[in-house]
């Protein structure tokens, strides 16, 4: 018996933790485009409450050119709005399916390890049996030799 332990699953076991690693660095990039997503429609929100401060008041000289272009520019600016709104709903989408991949992930080299410890704890075990029952074999032998031999009893 071998007195250092061996898993013969190591190499899938590694592979479980490189495969959960991949999974964090996505995990990371999608969760940084939906950051930047957030931090870009905050901006285009702030830019469309601007515009819609900026339309002429009571009093003012009326220009219907300026009108039709400043409302142009603030259906562009809805427009906008809405088109980062759906990217940051997509982005989220891909965070949630990713957050699962790296939950299923670590479920799979958990139970890699675990098996592991398993293994590993019943061969200590193992390896203690055995040392234990050497060490009764020796002791044994040296109390039958002197009472056969007629020695100290």
């Amino acid at each position: 018996m071998s007195k250092r332990f061996v898993f013969r699953l190591e190499a899938a076991l590694r592979q479980r933790l490189r495969e959960e690693q991949t999974v964090q660095v996505a995990l990371a990039r999608a969760s940084g485009a939906r950051a930047v997503a957030a931090v870009e429609l905050a901006r285009r929100v702030d830019e469309l409450a601007s515009a819609n401060r900026t339309m002429v008041g009571l009093g003012e000289v009326f220009d219907p050119q300026y009108r039709m272009n400043a409302l142009y520019y603030i259906e562009r600016l809805r427009q906008a709005v809405w088109q980062q709104e759906e990217l940051i709903a997509r982005v989220d989408g891909e965070v949630t399916r990713i957050r699962e991949l790296l939950l299923t992930a670590a479920l799979q080299r958990r139970a890699l390890e675990k098996l592991k410890e398993r293994q590993e704890s019943r061969f200590r075990a193992d390896v203690m049996q055995k040392m234990e029952r050497d060490i009764d074999e020796l002791t044994t032998a040296r109390y039958v030799r002197p009472v056969m031999t007629g020695g100290a009893q």
